[in-house]
């Protein structure tokens, strides 16, 4: 197997927990506030995380997030931001 098919490759093989997370009942620009503009931002941000806290799948969420890693959004309580703090201090 060449180099370039193994990074085709999916990152994630078992999807099933996001069956269970609580975003499901939720519009999903709630998880990724960013896409409305810089005014409110954080405010956003914290609503988000706010639903997360209490998600059955938060751990499994935020790993998903720090190994893919996700760019946008709110993932397992995380701001992209952060996510990008706890990689930084894993080097």
């Amino acid at each position: 197997m060449t180099s370039a098919i193994r990074r085709l490759r999916p990152v994630v093989d078992d999807w099933s927990w996001q069956a269970r997370g609580k975003c499901l009942r939720w519009p999903t620009e709630i998880f990724f506030p960013e896409d409305l503009g810089r005014p409110g931002l954080r405010a956003r941000e914290q609503r988000a995380k706010q639903i997360c806290r209490d998600c059955p799948v938060l751990m499994q969420c935020r790993d998903h997030a720090l190994g893919t890693p996700e760019v946008h959004g709110v993932w397992g309580a995380t701001t992209a931001r952060e996510r990008a703090q706890v990689r930084a201090g894993q080097r």
